[in-house]
């Protein structure tokens, strides 16, 4: 018990989310781009990363950029409850296009009962704080309006309130191939390059391994013998995994893979073996609800070829570290059984 008080003493508060749109591959959407508790929509078609630029543009005018009085709205969302959130420190970065001078827009932003906290004018292409401008108060909702000049909006952070359900996907964002994937903190790693893209199909798919022999989409899938791990911001609950595609399935009609998770300062929570005919997996509850840090999927020889994670969900501690203390305990106890029932 005095343990667990000093490390509910000890713990972190909920770690800020930066979601930067460069970091994701080539696409674009006619309506929304949801992402890390941030819902993306823009007056017209937005074009993510185009040749011309990285960032978001709207189409019109140029269409590779934010010009001529088009708007791009951002709505803080609790991904798990599907609802509206409110957001704090929150800020953003911009990019001059080309013809641009400043980066100057104007931003409304709306509170936590949707009602206007008011227009502030910004200009500058380093971090610029959105809720300096606002006072401070707690934001649900902005509009980015361009001025004259085109512009690229590359980065909106900010930290989540406590509690709020965050998902962070790769499902829809493009194609590429990377060492490693950091996206709004939560870091992908594989035994080989990661490729993120569809099973032919250009924007959707998901997070695969390179190499294997997964059907004939080698590339795309995490095959037998490879492994993708998932670090989170901190240890987190209610985490789960959402895969976009089971591209195998055993004879009797599940996925059949192994999940190796880490709690709490990087301790062992062991390894469970799923095996299911739905996408979504509940990591947490693999593991006796303890926090997680860390987890690893694992196509084992026994089990079937071909996930693709498309998204991973969590939910943001509680400032007074009940979370962490918990999966620290959690993770204690979970070795303290280990080793009793290790044979002699």
């Amino acid at each position: 018990m005095a343990a667990l008080g000093c490390l509910a003493g000890a713990a972190p508060a909920g770690a800020r989310i930066v979601l930067d749109y460069t970091s994701v591959g080539t696409f674009s959407e006619q309506f929304f781009y949801n992402n890390c508790g941030i819902s993306a929509r823009g007056s017209d078609q937005m074009n993510v990363n185009p040749a011309a630029g990285p960032g978001i543009g709207v189409q019109g005018g140029d269409d590779s950029s934010l010009d001529g009085g088009e708007t791009l709205a951002f709505q803080f969302t609790d991904d798990l409850l599907g609802q509206p959130a409110t957001a704090t420190d929150v800020s953003y970065v911009a990019s001059a296009a080309s013809g641009g001078g400043s980066a100057a827009i104007s931003i409304e932003a709306f509170d936590s009962a949707n009602a206007s906290l008011g227009t502030q004018p910004f200009s500058g292409t380093s971090e610029q704080s959105i809720s300096s401008a606002f006072g401070g108060a707690p934001i649900q909702r902005l509009v980015v309006t361009a001025n004259a000049d085109p512009v690229r909006i590359e980065q909106i952070a900010y930290t989540p309130a406590p509690g709020t359900g965050i998902s962070v996907g790769w499902a829809y964002g493009g194609a590429y191939q990377r060492d490693e994937i950091d996206l709004c903190g939560v870091a992908l790693t594989g035994s080989n390059t990661l490729y993120v893209g569809g099973l032919g199909a250009a924007g959707g798919g998901g997070v695969g391994v390179v190499g294997g022999i997964g059907g004939g989409q080698p590339n795309q899938t995490i095959d037998t013998g490879e492994t993708l791990t998932v670090s989170l911001p901190e240890a987190e609950t209610d985490v789960a995994l959402h895969l976009s595609s089971n591209f195998y399935l055993t004879v009797d009609g599940g996925a059949a893979f192994d999940v190796a998770a880490l709690g709490a300062q990087g301790v062992s929570l062991g390894t469970a073996h799923v095996k299911t005919d739905q996408l979504d997996v509940d990591v947490s509850g693999l593991f006796s609800d303890a926090p997680i840090g860390s987890f690893t999927i694992e196509s084992s020889p026994g089990g079937s070829d071909g996930e693709q994670l498309g998204s991973v969900t969590f939910r943001v501690p509680e400032p007074d570290g009940t979370a962490s203390a918990l999966a620290a305990a959690a993770s204690m106890s979970l070795v303290g059984l280990a080793q009793r029932r290790r044979p002699r």
